[in-house]
């Protein structure tokens, strides 16, 4: 019996490589968020006329482009070290690397052209479709790089896989009750109205949240969900990676290491808003389907004691006494 304080029969697993292929990982994710954002729109305008008029092209075009997309952040999520060792054991700790993975230098500079970037959104809206283009697919992609970089840092906190059960109950509680009376409820609809009306009038700020998709033959991208989903989704697969929980769900194809869970529920998130053209909140999917996935597996390692129901009762009660000060004060 191995608890989690157990080192790997194999040796440490250790994550010392991360500051040093900070820039080469922000080149990987550079080249294929680039590559699939060109070949997604140029689609829709090299495809022949006959197919780009056919009803089949009309209807699925946009969802065949979706699935890629999750294709695409199912690989960025994934791109971290190997490790080994059995269920429930987390990575020694290296002396001297317990900040943030890519150092401090790539991630200021990051921080600069997200914000760079997210300004140009804002502020100074460009009127050219290509250059609008171009800006939005930049700053979405500072947004992978961002919420895959924070995530690593986050997952350093936990010592064990129970450690989620209270920070998975207080973030879908907030989600929840942000999403339907909260923040969140006003946030979307002012996203909503912007969009509904033909980008009309103001930038609304909080676009510089949301992780966007190309669209095939337009030079415009698709708001999918914010980058508070996607780093939850790289923080819930960085955690299965630190405690050696197997969260792929397998595909029927050769040579393919399979869906991140957190991924898949995202995509089920999104899948169903898409369907019934409703705003629905992303966390709570993603926590839902991680947890079967990696619970089933691996039940032993979840069973939480008295110090995680306690943590879960004092954050949801938490949140809910924020939320309703929200309601009684908006301003």
């Amino acid at each position: 019996m191995t608890t989690h304080s157990s080192l790997p029969p194999n040796g440490p697993a250790d994550d010392s490589r991360f500051p040093a292929a900070a820039g080469k990982e922000m080149g990987m994710v550079w080249g294929a968020w680039g590559l699939f954002c060109i070949l997604v729109t140029l689609s829709g305008f090299l495809a022949p006329e006959t197919l780009r008029g056919h009803e089949i092209w009309k209807k699925y075009s946009d969802a065949i482009a979706l699935a890629l997309f999750f294709a695409v952040l199912a690989r960025i999520a994934c791109l971290m070290p190997e490790q080994t060792g059995e269920p429930g054991q987390a990575a020694r700790k290296t002396a001297g690397r317990n900040g943030p993975g890519p150092g401090a230098l790539p991630a200021l500079g990051l921080c600069v052209m997200t914000a760079a970037s997210g300004t140009v959104l804002v502020y100074f809206p460009l009127e050219t479709p290509s250059m609008a283009f171009a800006v939005n697919a930049l700053h979405s992609g500072h947004l992978l790089i961002a919420g895959l970089w924070t995530a690593r840092w986050m997952t350093r906190i936990l010592e064990h896989p129970r450690d989620l059960i209270p920070l998975g109950t207080v973030m879908a509680a907030a989600d929840l009750f942000s999403v339907f009376a909260g923040p969140g409820k006003d946030l979307a609809g002012t996203i909503s109205r912007w969009y509904a009306g033909g980008k009309q009038g103001p930038v609304p700020a909080v676009e510089i949240l949301l992780v966007k998709m190309p669209v095939p033959g337009a030079w415009d991208l698709m708001p999918v969900f914010g980058v508070s989903d996607w780093i939850i989704m790289v923080f819930l697969t960085a955690a299965a990676r630190r405690f050696h929980l197997n969260d792929r769900i397998r595909l029927p194809v050769r040579r393919t290491a399979g869906v991140p869970a957190a991924v898949a529920g995202c995509l089920l998130a999104v899948t169903a808003a898409w369907v019934r053209n409703i705003v629905l909140p992303a966390l709570p999917c993603i926590l839902i389907c991680w947890s079967m996935v990696t619970g089933l597996r691996h039940p032993g390692i979840f069973r939480p004691t008295r110090r995680e129901w306690r943590l879960c009762l004092y954050g949801a009660l938490s949140v809910l006494a924020v939320l309703l000060l929200y309601r009684l004060f908006p301003s």
